[in-house]
């Protein structure tokens, strides 16, 4: 979508946005959410006015007649034709995107994004990095604050997708947590999104393969930590959200250990299910642990109880230097990131061909109290592996 000249206007998109923002023009807008502004009965921009109660900083859709959009339930959804999951009609744009309703705790539906049209891929690509060139589709959510929502598609052909979950019906109002395209062709994608504010939140879904939709099937739960099940987006459940017992609050795997090895849990491949390492302040810890194809990262979650340092090197799972190991991925990357899951405190610097944090070279390795996250990702072809080894100290004076 080509863009002309706007008049800049410092528009923030939601609690979580991490700056994916664009400058803003009013007829643009009105023609990316799909709304013909000449037609006689077009709303004005009356209808897109800002929500200062529920939230100050999203732009969303209020009271227009014209963008009101039903929502369907289970019995409202066409049926199967091959047996399989009821499809769901996904609509072109936001603004007329149906409801989805869970009665339960989860749900699925077959989706078909063939027909539709490529309207938001410039915009998506803010925060997807590279655009999207088939046709996107949509559908909206009504969400808690604090609710889990987990979505999974089930691709069936040759097909790149993309999820992503806007906190406004703007192509625009998206943020790097909220949005997922980590997996080659012809693998799934999950998407797990949690909001901080109660309202409608628009779910959308892309294609990286030109002209062409996508056809598949996506579950949806809404898993509730502590309920004794193991759901979607959980990588435990003891019937409780007390820390401390193999099981955090947020129903993740703890690991432990002083001076011996201990090897990182699957899945734990975004900040909803990263290892909750439990360490003792001051001693080394060596975390074992393997990235095997290119949509997956590996995530570790500590707490400072006080202001200390957080120290961290790669290296081989034998713990030995990087240096001359023709099989380290290229990129591997450790990021230390803030308790939002968003913010990025630091990125470890290479030494002998892994990445490492050294507080006595990295000044923003020297943190106060909270929670953060430690990210590793390497980047490898399909079917190969590198096993690689995390030691880590933090101390808590």
């Amino acid at each position: 979508m080509s863009r002309t000249p706007r008049t800049l206007v410092a528009l923030a998109l939601g609690v979580t946005s991490t700056g994916c923002i664009d400058t803003f023009d009013s007829a643009l807008f009105m023609r990316d959410v799909g709304v013909d502004a000449t037609a006689p009965d077009a709303p004005t921009m009356d209808a897109f006015e800002r929500d200062a109660a529920a939230d100050p900083d999203a732009f969303v859709v209020l009271d227009a007649p014209a963008l009101d959009a039903p929502a369907l339930d289970a019995a409202s959804d066409a049926p199967p034709s091959d047996g399989g999951p009821p499809l769901f009609s996904v609509a072109d744009y936001c603004t007329t995107a149906p409801e989805l309703v869970l009665s339960g705790a989860s749900r699925t539906i077959a989706i078909d994004t063939r027909g539709l049209v490529d309207d938001g891929s410039a915009d998506i690509a803010m925060c997807l990095r590279t655009a999207p060139v088939g046709p996107d589709g949509f559908f909206r959510i009504h969400s808690a604050a604090g609710q889990r929502w987990h979505f999974h598609f089930r691709h069936v052909g040759d097909e790149n997708p993309a999820l992503f979950v806007l906190n406004a019906c703007d192509p625009r109002a998206c943020a790097d947590n909220q949005v997922v395209n980590n997996c080659p062709m012809g693998a799934d994608e999950h998407l797990t999104f949690q909001p901080s504010v109660e309202r409608d939140y628009y779910v959308g879904l892309d294609s990286y393969v030109m002209g062409e939709g996508l056809t598949g099937s996506l579950e949806v739960y809404r898993p509730t930590c502590g309920n004794g099940m193991l759901e979607h987006s959980e990588t435990c459940d003891d019937s409780n959200t007390m820390p401390g017992d193999g099981c955090d609050e947020q129903c993740r795997d703890e690991i432990t250990g002083t001076l011996i090895d201990r090897a990182e849990l699957e899945v734990n491949d975004d900040l909803f299910s990263a290892n909750h390492v439990l360490y003792t302040s001051g001693s080394s810890m060596l975390v074992t642990a393997r990235v095997a194809t290119a949509c997956e990262s590996d995530w570790f979650v500590v707490d400072l109880p006080r202001a200390g340092t957080i120290a961290a090197e790669l290296r081989t799972a034998a713990d030995a230097s990087c240096a001359g190991v023709l099989d380290v991925p290229d990129p591997f990357t450790l990021d230390l990131i803030a308790s939002d899951g968003l913010t990025r405190v630091g990125s470890g610097t290479l030494s002998g061909g892994c990445p490492g944090i050294d507080p006595a070279r990295d000044a923003w390795a020297s943190v106060p109290a909270g929670r953060y996250f430690l990210r590793v990702f390497g980047a490898v072809d399909t079917g190969r592996r590198f096993d690689y080894a995390m030691r880590l100290t933090i101390t808590t004076p």
